[in-house]
């Protein structure tokens, strides 16, 4: 038992060191490229003409929130939490330095941070895997997770990495029971970004149902009662962050005098109104002719991601026909990981992928997706023939045009990347 344990934490190190590797080529291009290509958009440049080549779009307005604090109403749309450990982190590089904080040592925090959740994030992806399928599916999940479809953006100073470190702990957290610590850790993930409020489904869901998906056991009154109350709490303390906000940013904006359209609504939410002012998200609205070319370069991920959710739900959904007394026809479930106590975050992952295709700028799903597990899962589920065994079994054709589109699109977009030019 003692050398299985050792083996399993040895390949574990091996993609922890991968995964740090790929991440400091990529930092080095983005260092080096700025020298060869001038950006087409130098607003970066306004903050620091010497600035490092991964302050380009929205962490533009990250490293400026983090020095100066919310002046501007289009700042609404980003939560704190992020730039404040992009704070906290530039103090430390300024003092080292011996100097005062400044644009460069918020950068370069932020960028250490990132570094750190990104291992972390990996580990707790291997330790969750490993509560539901075997170590060799475990590994292979972490190894193309260590190969995320915009590497750029992942080691530049945004908040997907401190995201999925903390939403990944919360999941891992609430499969152990450990609701508590679960909201807790989910409630940070909401302070940096808004989308953890939907966090709260899992430990909320694997509170009411142990078992993932619903039973007549957790439908009786007193124990349903007992546990809505403490599910209540649970989803209080993950929303807390984001209400927090909200109020800070009325008190901030609209006291002593309602000036912004926002303040007079009858639910006066900064999120949703800045949202659709200064970033045009909402139903429908990038559906357009000329976004259509950023809709379809998010199918790689998307595609994946629609398959596992309706092998998974239908499956569960005709086993609990079955469960009722009536006839049904048995489905295929693909291989997909059937673990009941996943229900909760598969109904996640279908409302988050529905988010991003429907009411948002879909190619940021190239960066989301290294926040939901579910998206991994299935990108591994769909790569490998998991019939076969571990001796004869290869890539599917799925697999190989994976690792080809990862490859080409990921060196594609450090390039576009450092030159400032869409999708971010």
């Amino acid at each position: 038992m003692g050398s299985s344990v050792k083996a399993i934490k040895l390949e574990l190190r091996h993609v922890l060191v991968l995964s740090f590797l790929i991440r400091i080529v990529v930092i080095s291009l983005l260092s080096v490229l700025p020298t060869f290509i001038h950006p087409f958009d130098a607003s970066h440049s306004l903050l620091d003409p010497d600035a490092p080549g991964t302050l380009r779009w929205d962490a533009i307005h990250y490293t400026r929130i983090a020095l100066e604090g919310y002046h501007y109403e289009q700042h609404l749309a980003f939560m704190p939490g992020y730039m404040g450990l992009m704070r906290g982190a530039g103090e430390i590089v300024a003092r080292f330095a011996g100097r005062n904080v400044g644009i460069n040592d918020v950068v370069w925090g932020g960028m250490a941070v990132n570094l750190l959740a990104s291992m972390g994030s990996t580990t707790i992806l291997y330790n969750l895997t490993m509560r539901i399928a075997s170590k060799e599916f475990a590994i292979i999940t972490c190894i193309f997770y260590s190969f995320p479809p915009s590497p750029a953006v992942l080691v530049s100073p945004y908040t997907e990495p401190t995201f999925a470190l903390f939403t990944l702990l919360g999941v891992d957290l609430a499969l152990k029971r450990r609701n508590f610590l679960s909201a807790l850790s989910l409630a940070t993930a909401t302070s940096i970004r808004a989308t953890g409020i939907f966090g709260a489904l899992v430990p909320c869901a694997l509170l009411m149902s142990p078992r993932g998906v619903p039973t007549w056991a957790d439908l009786r009154p007193k124990r349903l009662i007992h546990r809505l109350f403490y599910a209540v709490i649970l989803s209080l303390i993950v929303a807390s962050p984001f209400i927090a906000f909200q109020v800070y940013a009325y008190r901030s904006f609209c006291v002593p005098s309602p000036t912004r359209p926002w303040c007079s609504a009858k639910l006066p939410l900064a999120y949703s109104f800045v949202q659709a002012e200064y970033w045009n998200n909402g139903w429908l609205n990038y559906w357009t002719l000329q976004q259509l070319p950023n809709l379809i370069i998010a199918l790689p991920v998307l595609i994946p991601s629609y398959w596992g959710s309706y092998k998974y739900l239908s499956y569960h959904s005709v086993k609990a026909i079955a469960s009722s007394g009536f006839a049904v026809s048995r489905t295929d479930s693909g291989q997909v990981i059937m673990d009941s106590r996943l229900f909760p975050l598969h109904v996640q992952h279908l409302l988050l992928t529905l988010l991003l295709t429907f009411a948002s700028h879909t190619q940021i799903t190239l960066r989301v997706c290294v926040t939901d597990p579910v998206v991994w899962w299935n990108i591994a589920t769909l790569a490998f023939d998991w019939n076969e065994s571990a001796d004869s079994r290869k890539l599917t054709r799925f697999g190989k045009l994976w690792i080809w589109w990862v490859v080409l699109w990921g060196s594609l977009s450090i390039v576009l990347w450092s030159a400032h030019l869409p999708p971010a």
